[in-house]
């Protein structure tokens, strides 16, 4: 029945990845409730089903950014001007700045964050930071900054420097960059945008350093175990990202505040009364 477990990782993975809520917690908690152990190679799997979730659901807006970055090229040289500009080469520059921190985060902070996932009573406090935060943003109008031409670079910067806090389980990526870029001015719709493309490059990124590496395992059980993982995070990481952005529209990020503090309080009990 273990395939039924590798599912439920993958279901959590895929909800909690894109809803404010921090897939990380989540998915620590969920591997001591199931009783398996973390597996890398499992858990990035699950990753890359997200991955694949944003890309498509995004594929027009990444094709437009795409061959908008490659017109402005055309359009430099006295070539095809069909595409009017709405910022690709921005876009890509704003991203790859984003990214940066939490690549050197990682990095730096690895062993540090292996430590945490072991913590419950760590995972548990970040959780509550992340509830805090997301109710600080609850309700705000935020500003009129909606595109990347409209978007500082400082701003990018800025923005990943909050996604950097999110390597620690119990930190939700997306609560992060949602939370930092409607405080740097982003309309709630773009802060969510913003956030699930900023998604990719830590996602694919985390995947190709872990094929490299030799650790992901597409071969007999651990492959059957990664295959359901990946299909089970794409189908639950795209309702999340339609969710999500229909809350958005609304502002009301209380909702998964409030979700933050209950399973804070749910893995404490489970750890402490429970010893699970």
């Amino acid at each position: 029945m273990d395939y039924l477990k590798y599912a439920l990782l993958g279901i959590v993975q895929g909800l909690t990845e894109f809803l404010p809520v921090s897939s990380s917690g989540h998915l620590a908690i969920t591997h001591r409730i199931v009783g398996i152990e973390a597996e890398l190679g499992f858990d990035v799997a699950v990753h890359l089903g997200t991955a694949l979730a944003v890309i498509i659901y995004y594929f027009k807006d990444i094709l437009m950014y795409g061959m908008d970055a490659l017109s402005q090229t055309a359009r430099a040289n006295g070539g095809s001007k069909d595409w009017d500009s709405v910022g690709g080469r921005r876009l890509l520059l704003l991203l790859v700045i984003t990214s940066i921190p939490a690549a050197v985060a990682g990095y730096l902070l690895q062993d540090k964050v292996e430590a945490v996932f072991a913590n419950a009573i760590a995972i548990s406090a970040f959780l509550v930071v992340t509830g805090v935060i997301l109710l600080i943003v609850s309700g705000s109008r935020g500003g009129k900054i909606d595109g990347p031409t409209s978007m500082p670079l400082a701003t990018a910067s800025f923005i990943g420097l909050a996604q950097a806090l999110a390597i620690f389980p119990g930190i939700s990526r997306s609560g992060m960059t949602i939370a930092s870029g409607i405080a740097a001015g982003f309309t709630a719709s773009w802060a969510v945008d913003y956030s699930m493309l900023a998604s990719l490059p830590v996602i694919l990124g985390a995947f190709l350093l872990q094929v490299l590496d030799g650790g992901m395992a597409f071969g007999g059980v651990h492959g059957l175990y990664a295959g359901i993982g990946i299909a089970t995070s794409f189908l639950t990481g795209l309702l999340a990202i339609s969710f999500l952005r229909k809350v958005a529209k609304k502002r009301n990020f209380a909702l998964f505040a409030v979700w933050a503090f209950v399973v804070a309080g749910v893995n404490l009990y489970l750890y402490l009364a429970l010893g699970i």
